[in-house]
């Protein structure tokens, strides 16, 4: 074992278990890929591409 993986060994295993989980929750959400890049690049949250069903009465709703 060397000196990088006593000093950041957690710390990568962290970032690797912190990406798998965030993996999860976007295809949980069913994020498109181009949806999925800018989480990933931009550091967008996953809620933000969530999409409501609008009803009627909403702004948009379309009838």
């Amino acid at each position: 074992m060397g000196l990088f993986e006593i000093f950041f060994g957690d710390e990568e295993e962290e970032k690797k278990k912190k990406q798998k989980e965030l993996e999860k929750e976007m295809d949980n959400l069913g994020l498109d890929d181009w949806e999925k890049d800018e989480v990933r690049n931009n550091g967008w949250n996953p809620e933000d591409f969530n999409d409501d069903e609008l009803e009627e009465g909403d702004y948009y709703h379309d009838e």
